[in-house]
């Protein structure tokens, strides 16, 4: 179960995340940042070692990256808390049901994103980006859930208590 310390610790990365994805999808023009030259220098750094990329699939692999981090978050401080309302069952229990909610949840945030930057200059929205945000939420909540799951199932260490009467 997450204590006082772990929920404090995940709002507050939650929050510092949610900042910098607003920082990163909100600026008016990408052309103002770095951004474009770091793509172009890492398909260059990928050339060298015989991986062919492109700018178009960075962007698209970004888009999928930027958001797992918002799935495992969220289902992690989601879980937690109905842990500690229900005290139920093992380490994971109703981790998985939690994916659907928090990939919803994602799609939201992320058409959110994508219907504001309509109205910033030199942005574009698409639904791609929509999809991939979408998809990364999933990501990070099922491979979170997967693993609560799995460390549920493990059985307890011992106590010290429990090897001193050994």
């Amino acid at each position: 179960m997450l204590d006082r310390r772990w929920t404090l610790a995940l709002r507050t990365a939650l929050a510092v995340y949610l900042a910098a994805v607003l920082c990163l999808t909100m600026w008016p023009s990408l052309e103002q940042t770095a951004v474009p030259s770091w793509a172009e220098a890492v398909v260059r750094a990928a050339a060298t070692v015989g991986l062919t990329l492109t700018v178009a699939f960075l962007e698209a692999a970004s888009n999928l990256v930027m958001f797992v981090p918002f799935g495992v978050l969220v289902l992690l401080l989601w879980w937690g808390a109905r842990r500690r309302s229900a005290r139920a069952g093992g380490a994971g229990a109703g981790a998985w049901r939690l994916v659907l909610p928090v990939t919803g949840v994602a799609c939201a945030f992320s058409a959110a994103i994508e219907l504001a930057q309509l109205g910033i200059p030199a942005r574009v929205s698409t639904v791609q980006d929509l999809v991939l945000n979408t998809a990364g939420g999933l990501l990070g909540a099922a491979v979170t859930a997967a693993v609560v799951t799995a460390v549920g199932r493990r059985p307890a260490a011992p106590s010290a208590a429990d090897r001193v009467q050994d």
